[in-house]
């Protein structure tokens, strides 16, 4: 292939992937989910005066956010992609495109460093079906699109791959390879201060290149294993160094304890679980010594974890419904489309005869990618695994290259009718998962994105006076944070809000409460009462309301009401 030919294919697909994902970036999804919210919040306040909105210099090792103490790779960059776009929503969700620019870059050198001893129009064959398949593949397509931490951080592991295999092809001076090896290494860093479960992804993915290096060097000397090994003990050693301030940083414990609480097979009520269910097994089998072996506790943990790993292994997760969480997929595609499967076969066994140590990588990248998903007790888990979307996507396109080389060696009048049979059934499936993206998935997932949340703060912001005060009672705790990613308040307001626990239930005569027990003198020091319909009609029994508007949001009809009996 011809290298102009190729760099404009090359040109072409890279550009429908990213049209893709700009086109209507701040629409679709219609909402931002607190998680997202919390971070505009931050960078708002970044952007104004190098501070966050609890008041930290925005370079911090944790950030406190909601009190969910987020990891400081995605507010940092977020607020540095607003110094030239903007603080907007569309601005914040701009960095997972950039994400998946710098992915797809590194995942091309990737695939040329692993495909060096191959010919030239085999590299540019695998390049142009990665760029074709990473460019409408729904796991990569999906995240690329949305706020959150883990693509980001994805992103920044795939650089450091890059380095770490250019560092083992390079022939250039010794200190070459130290520097790429450094370059390495400080991505590694910057994916763990990106989204914290990728420290204990890196340390395995390091280990895993190591062997494969080893595995693909013909001449295997003891004094090559040494260098290998002692590369290896060098760069975790520095890894360990470089994440030295976040484990020292002061929320580190709290940070600690806030993810342990979350439901996993690691949490304290897992734990107990599992050693009960042991105590009741060994009861019941006479508590032998056999029984103690057979039923400990740790049998019990590695069952549920080679169930949550087998999760994330089924082909109906993979390429039909994917992850039934609506803001980690449609929940009606998988993480590939369903017409990929036979190019996962192909690619797979193509690589076992050709490559086998490539699929081993891949494959073992995939099982790495996985171990901390499958801790969690929600399985299977896409935003987790996210480590994992690259050797997915490389395999896709070793399978495209595998079917082209069989058509061109069999090109039979049966050939053709399949080939075009299966291209016209992947043309329908692409289509049909935009279609359905764009259109259906909108409505769908209103809820899992909060949407309407804005409309609140519109509803409330255009109808009250500067000294009125307002009650919001909503059962969503963060609905704060969507008042102050509004705009309307200055880094220094944020910064001197009421605090407590990192979050704030009052400020600006906004009162975010329940109304139920509420007394009629506290509610008559409201003008307005934002609260659902039942609501309001338990509470006019007390206090005199006025509807001023209303808002349909989960099923809810919320109401806007100001209230005669205020006192002004």
């Amino acid at each position: 292939m011809r290298t102009r030919i190729f760099i404009n294919l090359a040109v072409c697909l890279f550009l429908i992937g990213l049209f893709l994902r700009l086109y209507r970036l701040g629409e679709v999804p219609t909402g931002l989910y607190w998680d997202e919210t919390a971070i505009l919040v931050d960078v708002r306040s970044v952007v104004e005066n190098w501070h966050d909105m609890h008041g930290n210099f925005f370079l911090q090792a944790i950030y406190p956010s909601y009190g969910d103490y987020k990891a400081p790779g995605l507010p940092i960059t977020a607020s540095l992609v607003a110094f030239a776009f903007g603080v907007s929503r569309w601005s914040l969700r701009l960095v997972s495109v950039f994400a998946w620019i710098l992915s797809t870059i590194t995942g091309l050198g990737c695939l040329w460093l692993v495909l060096q001893n191959t010919s030239r129009r085999n590299r540019q064959v695998v390049s142009l079906a990665f760029l074709a398949i990473t460019s409408v593949a729904p796991w990569s397509f999906f995240f690329s699109r949305v706020a959150f931490e883990s693509f980001l951080s994805q992103a920044w592991m795939l650089v450091s791959v890059f380095f770490l295999l250019a560092s083992f092809h390079s022939t250039n001076k010794k200190s070459h390879s130290v520097l790429l090896l450094s370059f390495s290494v400080l991505f590694g860093a910057a994916a763990g201060y990106t989204y914290f479960a990728t420290r204990y992804i890196w340390p395995g993915l390091l280990g895993l290149l190591v062997c494969f290096q080893f595995l693909t060097i013909k001449k295997k000397t003891p004094v090559l294993l040494i260098k290998l090994g002692g590369t290896l003990v060098l760069l975790l050693l520095a890894y360990y160094i470089l994440l030295l301030p976040l484990t020292r940083s002061p929320l580190y414990q709290d940070s600690q304890i806030y993810r342990l609480s979350t439901k996993s097979l690691v949490s304290e009520e897992a734990q107990l679980s599992q050693v009960l269910t042991s105590n009741n097994y060994k009861d019941l089998a006479g508590n032998s010594f056999l029984s103690k072996l057979v039923f400990h506790r740790k049998v019990f943990f590695l069952k549920e974890f080679a169930r949550n790993v087998a999760d994330h292994l089924a082909p109906n997760y993979l390429f039909i419904v994917g992850d039934s969480n609506l803001r980690h997929g449609t929940g009606k595609h998988g993480l590939l489309l369903l017409t990929f499967l036979p190019l996962v076969i192909f690619g797979a066994y193509a690589l076992w005869r050709k490559h086998p140590s490539l699929l081993l990588l891949f494959f073992g990248w995939y099982l790495v990618a996985i171990v901390p998903a499958s801790l969690a007790e929600e399985t299977p888990h896409a935003m987790r695994s996210l480590v994992g979307l690259f050797p997915l996507l490389a395999l896709v396109s070793f399978g495209v290259v595998a079917c082209i080389n069989y058509w061109q060696k069999n090109q039979g009048k049966w050939s053709k009718m399949l080939l075009f049979g299966w291209l016209l059934l992947l043309c329908f499936d692409v289509f049909s998962y935009f279609y359905y993206y764009f259109g259906a998935y909108r409505p769908a997932s209103a809820r899992a994105w909060q949407t309407g949340y804005n409309e609140i703060v519109t509803l409330v912001e255009n109808n009250r006076e500067a000294d009125e005060k307002v009650l919001l009672s909503f059962p969503d705790g963060r609905l704060y944070l969507w008042f102050l990613a509004s705009g309307t308040y200055s880094a220094q307001e944020l910064q001197s809000l009421p605090y407590e626990a990192y979050q704030v239930t009052s400020f600006d005569k906004l009162d975010f409460r329940d109304v139920v027990g509420a007394t009629k003198q506290e509610l008559e020091q409201y003008t307005i009462l934002f609260l659902s319909q039942s609501q309001a009609e338990q509470v006019s029994a007390a206090v005199n309301l006025n509807i001023i508007d209303s808002l349909q949001m989960q099923d809810v009809t919320y109401v806007l009401a100001r209230s005669d009996w205020a006192q002004r």
